[in-house]
């Protein structure tokens, strides 16, 4: 949440990419682990990021938290020990794992749905982490389903740890909703006789 906070502010021209860089510096590199813990999953190295900026307790490493830790860095121009640990994780954590919902729920158990997960990696790749963009290939048809679903707004985003409870956002898909019809090709003409609706107009309606 930090990192995709930091993120959103550099997008939307709040705040400086280097003063986004610097807080996620500050906040965010101390977190990587420096040695496996009790129930990590064999994937979890050195340089993954853990879940939560509180020390002590239960903390698991998320790649979904991991890839969102990358696209910060990517946004932010930050490079080093935090992007590099944070992109690695996700890649060893997504390595030949396809889209199996076991494997999933224990790389990722704060993230409820292959489609959110989906989300974070094309978002992540497209922020120009070349070593996601394959994973995210991998991912495509999770997001192509719930684009072409219309984003549905009962689809589970997050959870925590052990899966309950589930939390849903209809303002977050409405959003997405809207985006994928900005990035939807038009037509040049329209073929259609005067006074038609196009798709999209019956979409916002």
């Amino acid at each position: 949440d930090t990192a995709l906070c930091w993120a959103a502010f550099v997008i939307a021209g709040r705040r400086r990419a280097g003063t986004a860089a610097s807080a996620l510096r500050r906040c965010l590199e101390p977190l990587p682990a420096a040695a496996r813990q009790s129930g990590d999953a064999p994937w979890v190295g050195a340089g993954a990021v853990r879940t939560w900026l509180a020390m002590g307790g239960e903390n698991p490493v998320d790649v979904a938290v991991n890839a969102n830790i990358a696209f910060a860095c990517a946004v932010c121009g930050l490079t080093g020990r935090l992007r590099d640990g944070a992109v690695a994780t996700a890649v060893r954590g997504l390595a030949g794992s396809g889209t199996d919902p076991a494997h999933l729920r224990r790389a990722s158990p704060y993230y409820r749905d292959p489609a959110e997960i989906a989300c974070i990696l094309h978002r992540a790749s497209r922020a120009g982490i070349m070593r996601l963009r394959r994973i995210s290939d991998r991912f495509s048809a999770c997001e192509a389903a719930d684009r072409l679903a219309g984003r549905p707004v009962e689809r589970p985003l997050y959870c925590n740890a052990h899966g309950e409870p589930v939390w849903r956002s209809a303002a977050l898909q409405l959003a997405r909703r809207f985006e994928d019809m900005r990035l939807r090709p038009h037509p040049k003409t329209s073929s259609q006789p005067e006074g038609d609706c196009h798709d999209d107009a019956k979409i916002r309606a």
